[in-house]
């Protein structure tokens, strides 16, 4: 099936004013039985768009696991519906989209809820604008908003994108994006607030397949100018490795063509 996957990603993370990272993720969608396809069980959240958001969800490192219900169409209007662990704390989560096009534009807005035993409430709203340009190269503009329980302000950002592919299994992406908060503070100690962009970020990615169907890896450079660092400049080199069956690598791409 087209919504079957398992995939194991190796991450290194280099940063010129953070402490390295690496860890290893695996995430993974199995079907719960041949009779109900529209049941789905999940190893760490992720739906097939959260490549697409601009906040990607932290993950703490412990494994996931749950069951995910893809309800049918209605009056255009998808949606899933999601109950799991992470770690030890429970959640449910609900996500609703409604795409549709307008001028050779691809929209679609996305609506997600989400409580959580450790989180508790969380909810946001994406949006995302495609076009297809020359060569069948692709060109988003995203727009991204949260707010969140124990959490003041409200959190949002919006992205520049474009998507460049050279062969069916190579693509490169220049994205810019900025991040904003409605309370934002450098420190929570801090009795001054700021309100508005505090963090504008540029990046490029490299993405090809070198060796079998199945083995990727990617590279993005990174700089960004965040508030907290008095908006000097911090690099950042991401490297990945993706070892994936199914069509996980089809299906968070942005296109049919561009494998991201």
């Amino acid at each position: 099936e087209k919504d079957i996957f398992i995939r194991l990603r190796l991450n290194s993370y280099f940063y010129s004013k953070k402490n390295n990272k690496f860890n290893v993720r695996l995430n993974a969608q199995l079907p719960f039985s041949r009779c109900k396809r529209r049941w789905k069980i999940f190893i760490q959240d992720m739906s097939y768009n959260d490549e697409k958001e601009i906040r990607p969800e932290e993950n703490s490192g412990k494994l996931g696991i749950g069951i995910r219900y893809y309800k049918k169409e209605q009056h255009g209007i998808t949606s899933n519906y999601s109950l799991g662990l992470n770690g030890a704390h429970p959640y449910v989560r609900a996500r609703f989209g409604l795409p549709f096009l307008i001028n050779n534009w691809d929209i679609e807005p996305v609506q997600i809820f989400k409580y959580s035993s450790k989180y508790y409430f969380k909810e946001e709203t994406n949006i995302y604008f495609d076009r297809f340009v020359k060569n069948n190269n692709l060109f988003r503009f995203k727009i991204h908003r949260e707010t969140q329980t124990k959490k003041k302000g409200m959190d949002y950002a919006f992205s520049f994108e474009y998507y460049m592919n050279f062969k069916k299994s190579t693509g490169f992406r220049l994205s810019q994006t900025f991040f904003g908060n409605t309370h934002y503070k450098d420190n929570p100690s801090d009795l001054k607030v700021y309100n508005g962009i505090n963090n504008y970020e540029t990046s490029l990615s490299w993405r090809a397949n070198t060796w079998r169907k199945w083995f990727y890896y990617e590279i993005r450079p990174t700089v960004n100018f965040d508030r907290k660092y008095d908006y000097k400049a911090s690099y950042a080199l991401r490297f990945f490795i993706d070892i994936y069956f199914g069509n996980y690598h089809k299906i968070t791409a942005p296109t049919k063509y561009v494998d991201f």
